[in-house]
């Protein structure tokens, strides 16, 4: 399955940066802007956790790239950060500031999975999936490089999970992708088998980009670990943590429900 290069451009890179200079990353962020909009504000769009996170260490802060080459970094610990009513939700906004001179191309919700979707839009079992994020061995130096990881959507949200930092009860897709640390907070987007025909189909201005092809099914929000029993792949070990190979996904109508909510929309 082959992507439009330009997904590649809706993601930025999340690090905390400590008090002695040094950046630890670990995360994605992604721009997204609603869609008819006159002047249309940009919003960086995160899992919860990844914000959290880096305050236990520092400052969170976003590379970008420059349309001209090279980074430039933001500091968002200062901003102001929107987060659904529901605690067990992985999702965090803010909005962003001018983003002249940046190489980034929101997206547009026109381009997000719906509950309005007809049942031949609507995601199902075995849909091609893609993420587009970062990979920090190869998260590049003097640009972001970000990966793309594919898969199948392989569950879609029926009883709650369990949070195992918060006990807070969340629901989620589940994706057969392989989801570790430098993708929470990325975009997945779902290929349904009646949009299959038209994946390398785009609608693009010079602002954003909106899909034919493909719609967004939400945010990575972590990858699903299980207790093995004793010596089960290493001899002697008590205990082992295998990588089911399954990841977390948060509906992307959460972040639908939090555009619209009164004091975001009174932010733009």
């Amino acid at each position: 399955m082959r992507i439009y290069e330009a997904m590649l451009d809706t993601v930025c890179f999340l690090y905390a940066a400590d008090g002695n200079g040094k950046h630890r990353y670990g995360g994605t962020g992604f721009i997204v802007k609603l869609h008819g909009e006159e002047n249309p504000c940009r919003y960086l769009v995160t899992a919860k956790h990844c914000k959290e996170e880096a305050s236990t260490i520092g400052r969170l802060c976003a590379r970008f790239n420059l349309s001209a080459g090279g980074t430039t970094s933001l500091d968002l610990s200062g901003r102001d950060w929107y987060e659904p009513e529901d605690q067990g939700v992985d999702l965090a906004l803010t909005v962003l500031p001018s983003m002249e001179g940046i190489k980034v191309r929101p997206i547009c919700v026109c381009g997000f999975v719906s509950d309005a979707d007809s049942d031949y839009e609507s995601p199902g079992i075995g849909d091609d999936v893609f993420i587009v994020g970062m990979f920090p061995p190869t998260r590049g130096t003097s640009q972001n490089l970000p990966v793309v990881r594919g898969g199948i959507l392989s569950a879609l949200p029926g009883e709650d999970f369990i949070d195992d930092r918060t006990g807070h009860p969340f629901k989620a897709y589940l994706t057969e992708s392989r989801s570790l640390g430098g993708l929470s907070g990325s975009p997945v987007a779902v290929v349904t088998s009646w949009m299959s025909n038209w994946r390398n189909q785009y609608v693009e201005s010079p602002r954003s980009i909106g899909h034919q092809g493909c719609k967004l099914l939400g945010i990575v929000r972590g990858h699903f670990f299980y207790e093995a029993g004793p010596g089960y792949l290493i001899p002697g070990a008590s205990n082992e943590e295998i990588h089911a190979g399954l990841s977390y996904v948060t509906p992307i109508q959460e972040l639908t429900n939090l555009l619209h909510r009164a004091d975001v929309s009174k932010a733009r």
